[in-house]
């Protein structure tokens, strides 16, 4: 018997405020949307199975089968001290995307 890993290996959860790319077929993956999962939706089996998110053009509603989790580090310090400076640039580019 054949074994199947890609039902059996654990995939991460996704969770209220995950930034996570939108993977749409007719894009190349260049063009992908970036969002904030706003809230998350179960199926009958109590899996989520539906996220609402936020994007830069407003809210949308997709299958998390087509999201894409992004891995935030917690901590954006650099090693070469500027971190105020840093700090500022990785705010401008997701703040369009902050959840309120």
């Amino acid at each position: 018997m054949q074994s199947r890993p890609k039902w059996q290996q654990h995939r991460p959860s996704l969770k209220k405020g995950d930034l996570v790319i939108i993977q749409a077929d007719h894009l190349p993956p260049l063009a992908w949307s970036m969002a904030r999962i706003l809230e998350l939706t179960p199926g009958s089996d109590g899996t989520p199975r539906v996220a609402n998110l936020h994007t830069a053009t407003g809210p949308v509603r997709r299958s998390i089968s087509r999201l894409i989790r992004l891995q935030v580090p917690t901590s954006c310090v650099p090693e070469d001290g500027d971190s105020r400076d840093h700090q500022e640039r990785a705010h401008s580019l997701v703040s369009h995307l902050t959840v309120k």
